[in-house]
This record gives structure tokens, sequence and C-alpha cells, in this order.
């Protein structure tokens, strides 16, 4: 089966979320910045649920992808990495990062449980009924999974994955993706480790925060803080330096800033399938529609903080990013609220 299978999987998931909304499938292709195609047995690779998953959500203005009776803000997984950066063992940080989903929603629940030498983190779905396609339960047992194994700093071996509904596609495939055992057709959907792992002292802190929050964009079975690809570490870096200075560096200046030449920079992105101008482009689109989701802040405004000369040329790269210039955008984000 090929790596791509469960990317592919997730990735027709998210697009049928974001139709059922509203949104067509060229707008859903170009505001994640991949090649439009026909829907209909289309392929999607990693890199491109990466970026399906970060647009649609911002698209949506919804981290639960409309799949939930309420919308949960932008901005809710970033607060949840910074919490549980303050625990001092996982069990903490996970009761943590619960506890705050709890006050921030009551459509998803998650809870931690212990029965001898056993633990097991549940996800529970108010309304399964608007997630006919079991996303948010395979994709938040994946997160915190990811979650997990980002705060104590390796990879947490689960003893089996647990799922309500029936495999939909080869369960070879899922549990290559979960990297264990994986189990349909149960009573709930769960996680289960051994126990041990909860005493386990939390070694990331606030200021590795950004490794969390690409989570997303992580190729499965990567862990994200104990094993990270280039592109990862080149987007993380160079989102930091867009948000603080509307500035994109060269590749020159960032192949000196992580010590290689431009020549290997270069070599090392076309091995990850990648290029330094697709990844500069994806950074300014994540900002700028990030932007556009706060309309105290102008037009112009948005296009000086993005680097655009003037708001006529923001105006036509939001087009191109979502088929929509920027007052229809936000006009869609009015609608869907």
């Amino acid at each position: 089966m090929a790596d791509g299978d469960f990317a592919n999987h997730f990735a027709h998931k998210l697009i049928d979320a974001a139709m059922a909304s509203g949104f067509d499938f060229k707008t859903i292709c170009q505001a994640s910045g991949i090649a439009p195609r026909s829907l209909e047995n289309a392929v999607f690779e990693p890199q491109e649920l990466a970026r399906l998953s970060r647009h649609v959500k911002l698209l949506m203005q919804d981290e639960f992808c409309g799949l939930t009776r309420s919308r949960c803000k932008i901005g809710a997984f970033e607060m949840m990495c910074d919490i549980v950066t303050s625990g001092t063992t996982l069990g903490d940080a996970l009761e943590k990062g619960f506890r705050l989903y709890g006050l921030l929603s009551s459509d998803i629940t998650f809870t931690v449980t212990t029965q001898e030498n056993v633990a097991m983190v549940q996800v529970d779905i108010a309304h399964p009924e608007l997630d006919s396609r079991h996303f948010l339960t395979e994709w938040w047992l994946l997160v915190w999974w990811a979650v997990s194994s980002w705060l104590i700093g390796e990879t947490m071996k689960c003893r089996t994955f647990a799922f309500p509904h029936r495999a939909e596609i080869a369960v070879e495939e899922y549990e290559r993706v979960f990297s264990a055992p994986c189990q349909f057709g149960q009573t709930s959907a769960r996680m289960i480790f051994g126990r041990q792992y909860l005493d386990k002292p939390v070694v990331k802190a606030l200021g590795n925060l950004s490794e969390m929050l690409l989570v997303p964009r992580l190729e499965f079975g990567v862990v994200p803080g104990v094993h990270h690809n280039l592109g990862i570490r080149l987007a993380s870096h160079l989102r930091s330096r867009f948000q603080a200075c509307a500035d994109l560096p060269s590749m020159e200046d960032v192949a000196r800033q992580f010590n290689l030449s431009s020549q290997t920079l270069r070599r090392r992105l076309e091995e990850e399938g990648l290029h330094y101008r697709s990844i500069k482009d994806d950074v300014r689109r994540e900002v700028a529609l990030k932007l556009l989701q706060d309309k105290s802040i102008t037009l112009v405004e948005v296009a000086r903080r993005c680097g655009f000369s003037e708001a006529s040329a923001l105006a036509r790269a939001v087009k191109g990013w979502t088929g929509m210039y920027p007052k229809e955008y936000r006009a869609q984000l009015d609608r869907l609220h």
C-alpha cells in the first residue's frame, strides 16, 4: 500500500467537511495552495494534506472543521500546547489540556483513566452524526499520541488504538500510521498505553512550542520534537520571522542561519519534494488569511504586515488563494459564524 493512502483518506474527509459548509473544491484547492484537479478519484500526498489541514480550518474559522454543533475558534490548539508545557508529568499535562477543551467546548470530550498498569485516553463526540466519516475521532487520537510523544521527547509506544466505527481503508494502513494494533467496532475511541508513561516528566518547555504547532503539517509516523525534517523546521523559522517583521529572507540568508550552503539547502529540500519559494509563499498565505479573520485590522494594514506594496496586491493574492477578494472572504466567514 502506498505511503500516501492514509493522507489521501484524511484529505478527502477534510474536503468533504469544507464542501458541506459551502466552500467549493476549487476554492479549497486555491486557499490551500495545492494544484487543482478533478475531485473524483483525486489522490493527495502528505504535504498536500498538511496544507489542507491548516487552510481548511482557516477558511472555516473552526478547528473542528464544521463537524460539531459549535465551532472551535482558531488558536485553541495553540493555547492547549502552551498550557500542557506547564505540566510536570505527562499525566499532569494531559489533564490540563483536557480541562481546557472541556471549558471551550462540550462537543468533544477527552478523558484519561488508569487501571492497574494500563492507561487510556478516550475521545467522545457528543453528536457523532455530524461527523459521518469519523474524521474527528481518528484525527484527535492521532494528535494526542503526537502531543504525548512530543511532551516526553520520545515516541510513546501504544498497545492498541480502538475505534467505534468500521475501518474505511485497510487495517494495515491504520496500523502503519498509528504504529500500533488498531481495533474497529469497539465501544469507544481510545488510545491504550502503559501506565508508566503518565509518570514520565515533561521535557518540552514553552520555547519549544513552535514544534507542536506543526503537528498537522507532519507526515504520518513522524513524532514532533523527536524527529523533524528540514522543511518543517524551515517553515517554522520563516513563520516566526515573518510574523515578527513582515519580511522573508533570501534562501542564501536562511542557508547561513541553518549552517548550510544554499546549494545544500536546495538539494535537501528537493529530497523532501519541497522548494524554498513554495514554503515562503505558503507562510505568507497563512499569515494573510489569519489576519483577515480579524475585521478590526484594515486591508491596508493586512497588506503592510504581509509585505504587499498595496492593498490591491493583497486583493489579487487572496483572490488567487481563495477565489474571493478579501471583502468577499470576510463575508463568507461571517456567514459561517
